[in-house]
């Protein structure tokens, strides 16, 4: 029998698994239509939605959650308590993009938006669907969705960073499109070029962490022993 702190999880994880399900329809419909260059204009906004409220959403779960659980930051536990510095580092990068996304549009217009949202997508899509099965099933996931989740985050997540940086750094030369945010257009710019310098360093440190957790920590005791 679940406790409404399993149901809540189990209606939440299967919304964002819907929401990116959708995402990945209209890529895949859209993109034969319309090509790189207008792709953004039939997916951009709704993207950017899901995005948005995914990242709330995973935010919220942790504030009101998962900070007041104890555990380990691991894939083993039924309900898995997130690592706070890859929570905040990686939703604060994703609501980056968001903003920049709707601050200078015409960034989306090039082939790393749909590889973005292709590898963005499929990654979240499994992932949430994983965390359904491991509510569901008591943490009994079958070994296929295991692989599944670990294959798609050890391939998707570099074409996910580096599109990401792709389309910062083309924002750089590009004016604000947003009548209101131009005034502080020189300021933005200065952040975005500081938050690129040390864009890949943080990717690889926590990109090298997760890989570790996912494929050489085979036990909650054997993490906790390696965090000693």
């Amino acid at each position: 029998m679940m406790n409404t702190t399993q149901k809540y999880f189990l209606l939440t994880d299967t919304a964002a698994t819907l929401f990116w399900t959708y995402v990945l329809a209209r890529l895949v419909i859209l993109y034969p239509l319309t090509g790189a260059r207008f792709l953004p204009g039939g997916l951009a906004d709704f993207y950017l939605s899901v995005l948005v409220g995914t990242c709330a959403l995973e935010l919220f779960n942790y504030a009101s959650i998962f900070r007041h659980v104890r555990g380990t930051p691991t894939i083993y536990n039924a309900l898995p308590k997130p690592y706070w510095v890859n929570l905040l580092l990686t939703n604060s990068t994703r609501l980056l993009l968001a903003f920049v996304i709707y601050n200078y549009p015409k960034v989306a217009r090039t082939n790393a938006f749909p590889l973005l949202v292709a590898s963005q997508s499929i990654k979240e899509l499994f992932r949430w669907y994983y965390n359904i099965e491991k509510v569901r099933l008591y943490n009994n996931v079958s070994k296929t969705a295991v692989a599944i989740r670990k294959i798609t985050f050890l391939i998707a997540t570099p074409l996910e960073a580096s599109s990401i940086f792709y389309i910062l750094f083309q924002s750089l030369p590009v004016e604000s499109y947003q009548d209101a945010l131009l005034p502080y257009d020189t300021r933005i710019k200065t952040l975005l070029k500081a938050i690129l310098l040390g864009y890949f360093p943080a990717f690889y440190a926590l990109y090298k962490r997760s890989i570790y957790k996912y494929f050489f920590v085979h036990s909650r005791e054997t993490y906790q022993k390696k965090q000693k």
